[in-house]
């Protein structure tokens, strides 16, 4: 199994950054599309980079096993690493299962700032808006 064959990684970089973070927005499960558009429509410029793995198909069966899982980790680490910047902030956002977030975690110990989000609901006047909301900052000393 080659582990990148079964993801893609789109990026978008935007010059007019006010810093150097770098946006990984993980999509295996579900779609992200809405509540990504939603966290950064109020930070528009925060991101030097925005970076969006995804699968060639979504689901809860896209990963076999563990070295799929494994494959796809260390995927989304060579990512980081290529586009991340030296004492600047890793941003991750998504839809993958728990154990993925394991083995990801495991692929990051050596790649800086981690400021993880979780999927929220916010309820407001004109309905239901899916977002990220902070929720761990793991800092690299």
């Amino acid at each position: 199994w080659d582990g990148p064959a079964l993801l893609t990684a789109r990026s978008h970089f935007n010059p007019d950054a006010e810093t150097d973070d770098l946006l990984i927005d993980i999509s295996i499960v579900h779609s992200t599309d809405s509540a990504v558009a939603n966290f950064l429509e109020p930070i528009k410029k925060i991101f030097r980079e925005h970076i969006t793995i995804k699968p060639k198909q979504r689901g809860d069966k896209v990963i076999q096993d563990g070295a799929q899982a494994v494959h796809m980790a260390h995927f989304v680490r060579t990512q980081i690493m290529e586009k991340g910047v030296s004492g600047a902030t890793t941003h991750i956002v998504g839809s993958f299962p728990l154990g993925l977030a394991v083995f990801i975690g495991m692929h990051l110990n050596a790649c800086g700032s981690i400021q993880c989000y979780e999927h929220k609901e916010k309820h407001e006047d004109e309905g239901v808006h899916k977002t990220y909301v902070p929720t761990c900052l793991l800092v690299r000393q």
